[in-house]
C-alpha cells in the first residue's frame, strides 16, 4: 500500500532544496506517491475521526474496495527550531508516542501505520539507551517489540504529558528506516 520509494525520493527532493517543510508537506508528498501509484483521490479521508477515542482524529484514512476503513496512518515531523533553540526533545518523544497509541487504539484488522520524519538531533536522543526509547527506535526492518504500559513508568512529567494513555500489549515493528538529505531519517512503523 505505501509507495515508500516514491514518497523517500519526493520528500528528498524537497529537503534538498531547503523548501520549508511542515508535518502537513511531509503528509501530501506521501499523498502525492499514492496518487502517482494510481489511488483514488475519494478513497483518502484526512482528519479521520477516531473511533475510541473522544476528540481525537487519525491522521489519515485509506479505505478499501467495499468502503471501509483499510488502513490507518499517523505522521510526524520534528526538526530543530528555526531560531536554534534547543528542541523540546522529551515533549516530542511523549508526541510521537501518543501517535503510536492512537494508532494501537484502532481495530486490529486495519493496517495501521506510523511515519516519522525527523531530523539526527531528535535521532540521536530517541536512539540513545540513556532515555530508554532505543527498544523501538533501534529496531532492525521487520522486528519488533513489545511495548506494555509499564514501560513509560519513571519518565519525565513532560514526556508523559504529551503521552497520555498508553494500551496494554501494543506490538510495534519497524517496516523500515530511511536516510533523507539535510540530516533527516525516516522511520515506517507498523502496530501488529
Amino acid at each position: 500500500m505505501i509507495e515508500e520509494d516514491r514518497f523517500i525520493e519526493l520528500l528528498s527532493r524537497r529537503l534538498s532544496l531547503s523548501i520549508p517543510t511542515s508535518e502537513d508537506a511531509v503528509r501530501y508528498t506521501f499523498f502525492a506517491a499514492l496518487a502517482e501509484a494510481g489511488m483514488e483521490p475519494e478513497k483518502l479521508i484526512l482528519e479521520y475521526q477516531h473511533p475510541d477515542i473522544e476528540a481525537a482524529k487519525v491522521d489519515a484514512v485509506i479505505l478499501g474496495d467495499a468502503g471501509q476503513p483499510k488502513v490507518a496512518i499517523e505522521f510526524k515531523y520534528d526538526r530543530r527550531n528555526r531560531g536554534g533553540t534547543p528542541q523540546p526533545l522529551p515533549q516530542k518523544a511523549g508526541a510521537a508516542f501518543a501517535d503510536l497509541a492512537r494508532l494501537a487504539r484502532l481495530p486490529q484488522d486495519l493496517e495501521r501505520l506510523f511515519v516519522h520524519v525527523m531530523d539526527d538531533e531528535l535521532s540521536k536522543y530517541l536512539q540513545s539507551s540513556r532515555n530508554g526509547l532505543h527498544p523501538v527506535y533501534n529496531l532492525k526492518a521487520g522486528e519488533s517489540v513489545k511495548i506494555m504500559p509499564e514501560f513509560f513508568d519513571g519518565r519525565s512529567h513532560t514526556f508523559n504529558g504529551r503521552l497520555g494513555i498508553w494500551p496494554p500489549n501494543v506490538v510495534v515493528r519497524l517496516v523500515s528506516v530511511r536516510s533523507l538529505p539535510e540530516r533527516h531519517i525516516v522511520y515506517f512503523f507498523a502496530i501488529d
